[in-house]
């Protein structure tokens, strides 16, 4: 998979070829679909060929997958480190390059992707005294590559970083469009679409989080004749940032990796930084590099117990019931839940401490014996009893000022001598650089699950970083924090499903996934908004660690009404579960929900690990459509919903993705109120080139009875075997 001939490296995944020159400093000779093996590649050409340039702009405009400050490139660099001596020249050199069975060997505080096949090392050393280690890994059931660089000092002086991408591809000249996926709280990971002109558009995160504003997964798409799409992302849970450089005379560079902003990190003598691993992939067309992307996440990202198990159906009580709970209402709940298929009961906010509000008892995390009516295991028992898994909410990087962990110990919060500390929703931040801190976070989450027999943990994380001591390494170091403690929790319980969770999705990203195998996606359940922030969430990761529930109707957010068969469509997209008090609904109202479970249930496989085909886009026109077929294309569930009624047009007709063209399917509408059946056998040529009657989908009826403007249908196939 890897080749080193005649100072050519080969870098072949089952679909494409990178082609790197090895010389001082490695040049991109080609980035596409695979090549066969060649004695010869340099009809490629280099940049510019040896063509004098009428400016200083660019004086070394090859294509690389390196560059540095003072190295005669007039745009953004990957590395910006000054020496001892107070320079910011590094011109490193590649001195060695080699061949490596899987990952690279070295001892790493990061987490990674996994299963690689080979890797190739670069070596470089500079003047300044320092050694940078640069490796490329491919797998043999994937066209991602994965990338990372390795700093260590080899000088006598303490070296400062300043900027160390992670990932730097020079994709040359092109019709450029940059995909970033943008948004808020509640809008989270919306996709933008921006024609480069000229300069730099950077997304980053300055929180201490990988941000619900930008996520580090972004597209590089080519409108050119022979274009391509270039997809990546990072392997971080903190400050990132993406850079889109687009040159006049050397074309598009991108960058991923750390955000400089507020970074300094000392590198003393001997010691060895390293940058979190980027991933990238690249494809013919944008659907090729998001398909590629799932795959690999869901195949080399996530792991343990959880990878390939089905997720099981939940219900929360944040919803329902915030703070304000007793004992007999939550086990009333669950015996609902039970009752209608639920499998998993999730205790949320409000069951520690002397926590009935927002004010106080973070980091106290000792049960409320009043509310629970005993202690922790004997009310978890109790939720077992009824036929639930027990599930539990926990915010273990934050604290409260009102809290007995602050009165103990107010130098765990991250605070500035001289200045007012920032709260936020009433907490603090933990200081997840500290040791003790780290100790105290692993003993207390140790204690809830083993007291209460937890097989679910959500994992929140309510604000971000403002007060910043020792501000220019501490992002990346809390951020070193957090995994350590993520890593001790889940090789202590392995068996625990762990949701991630920050203010909905404001941290939704690989560096989580490497520990928790599902994130929620958003807080806002609303079916139209949920539609948008699915199917950004969709471009780059699985649809197993996507968290979706239905929520109550009018919604509490934008207190928009949805039929609960729409609710249903739209949540079905992820790891699926409920957000209401189901204790308030009639029998009409809980049989519906039993149905629902039941057909999620047999569908499960396909809807959770199934390849995922968008069908239409939320954001270019007035439906929105996916389809997920099993991977060996007997089973697929696909999902249409229409944004507003049609006057005056013909009923609207579908075209589904990803079937087999040669089997013949059996296709069926799920049974919805108001909705007449469709079933029909339809060969999947047909079903994947036609455009297909769906009937009259919207009814007057379920127009006039909800505010949102969003009907769906699901529709099952089923292959028939002849």
């Amino acid at each position: 998979m890897i080749r080193i001939q005649n100072a050519i490296a080969k870098l072949d995944t089952p679909h494409t070829t990178l082609l790197l020159k090895l010389e001082d400093r490695p040049k991109i000779l080609y980035y596409g679909g695979r090549l066969r093996d060649a004695e010869d590649y340099t009809y490629f050409g280099l940049g510019t060929d040896g063509v004098l340039l009428s400016s200083a702009d660019d004086v070394h405009c090859e294509a690389s997958v390196l560059s540095s400050s003072g190295d005669g490139n007039n745009r953004e660099s990957m590395l910006h480190i000054i020496g001892g001596d107070g320079s910011g020249t590094l011109r490193p050199v590649l001195i060695e390059a080699k061949i490596k069975k899987g990952k690279p060997d070295y001892e790493s505080a990061l987490p990674s992707s996994y299963g690689a096949k080979e890797s190739l090392l670069l070596r470089y050393l500079d003047s300044m005294g320092l050694e940078i280690l640069q490796y490329f890994s491919v797998f043999g059931d994937s066209d991602v590559i994965a990338t990372s660089v390795r700093i260590r000092n080899t000088g006598k002086e303490t070296l400062q970083i300043r900027r160390c991408m992670s990932l730097q591809l020079d994709l040359g000249e092109g019709n450029w469009e940059a995909v970033t996926l943008d948004g808020a709280s509640q809008r989270e990971r919306c996709p933008n679409r921006t024609i480069l002109r000229g300069g730099s558009l950077s997304a980053a995160s300055f929180a201490g989080l990988s941000s619900n504003v930008h996520n580090p997964f972004v597209i590089a798409n080519n409108r050119h004749a022979r274009g391509g799409s270039v997809a990546c992302n990072l392997v971080w849970s903190g400050n990132h940032r993406e850079i889109f450089d687009l040159s006049p005379v050397s074309g598009l560079r991108l960058l991923s990796g750390l955000n400089d902003y507020l970074f300094n990190y000392k590198l003393k003598p001997d010691e060895t930084f390293e940058a979190p691993e980027a991933i990238f992939v690249r494809g013919e067309k944008e659907e090729d590099v998001c398909m590629e992307m799932r795959s690999f996440v869901a195949e080399h990202i996530v792991r343990g117990e959880w990878k390939k198990r089905a997720r099981p159906v939940l219900i929360n009580s944040w919803e329902g019931f915030l703070f304000s709970f007793d004992k007999e209402k939550l086990l009333e709940f669950c015996r609902r839940a039970a009752m209608v298929g639920i499998e998993l009961f999730v205790m949320d906010d409000g069951w520690f401490g002397n926590r009935n509000d927002d004010t106080c008892s973070l980091g106290d995390w000792v049960a409320n014996r009043k509310k629970l009516g005993g202690s922790l295991r004997e009310f978890a028992d109790e939720v077992r009893k009824s036929g639930l898994m027990f599930g539990i909410w926990m915010e273990p990087e934050m604290i409260s000022k009102d809290s007995d962990l602050f009165r103990t110990h107010p130098e765990y919060a991250l605070s500035v001598p001289g200045k007012e500390t920032l709260e936020i929703r009433h907490q603090r931040v933990l200081d997840l650089t500290n040791p003790a801190v780290q100790k105290f976070m692993i003993g207390a989450i140790s204690s809830v699950i083993e007291e209460s027999g937890a097989s679910y943990v959500k994992w929140d994380c309510n604000r971000g970083i403002f007060d910043l001591p020792g501000a220019e390494e501490l992002f990346y170091r809390y951020t070193l924090g957090l995994y350590k403690v993520l890593s001790a929790i889940t090789k202590k319980y392995p068996q625990v499903l762990i949701e991630s969770c920050a203010s909905g999705g404001n941290r939704y990203d690989l560096g989580m996934l490497c520990f928790t195998p599902q994130i929620w996606a958003s807080d806002n359940t609303d079916a139209r908004s949920r539609l948008a922030i699915q199917e950004g969430t969709l471009f780059g990761y699985p649809q197993s660690t996507m968290g979706a529930h239905v929520g109550s109707s009018p919604n509490p957010h934008t207190f928009n009404s949805s039929s609960p068969d729409t609710r249903f469509s739209v949540a079905s997209a992820g790891a699926f579960g409920y957000e209401f008090d189901i204790t308030a609904l009639n029998d009409t109202m809980l049989e519906n929900i039993r149905n629902q479970v039941t057909f999620y249930k047999q569908w499960r496989d396909v809807l959770q690990f199934g390849r995922y085909y968008r069908t239409d886009s939320v954001f270019e026109g007035d439906a929105s459509g996916w389809i997920v077929v099993s991977e060996d294309g007997s089973r697929a569930v696909a999902t249409v919903a229409l944004l507003g009624k049609r006057c005056g047009g013909v009923p609207f007709r579908m075209r589904f993705k990803g079937l087999d063209p040669n089997a013949l399917y059996a296709v069926a509408s799920r049974p919805q109120k108001r909705a007449n059946p469709i079933a029909f056998q339809a060969y999947g040529d047909a079903l994947c080139q036609g455009n297909i009657r769906l009937g009259n989908v919207f009814t007057e009826e379920e127009m006039h009875a909800y505010s949102n403007e969003v009907v769906t249908r699901m529709f099952t196939f089923t292959r028939i075997d002849r």
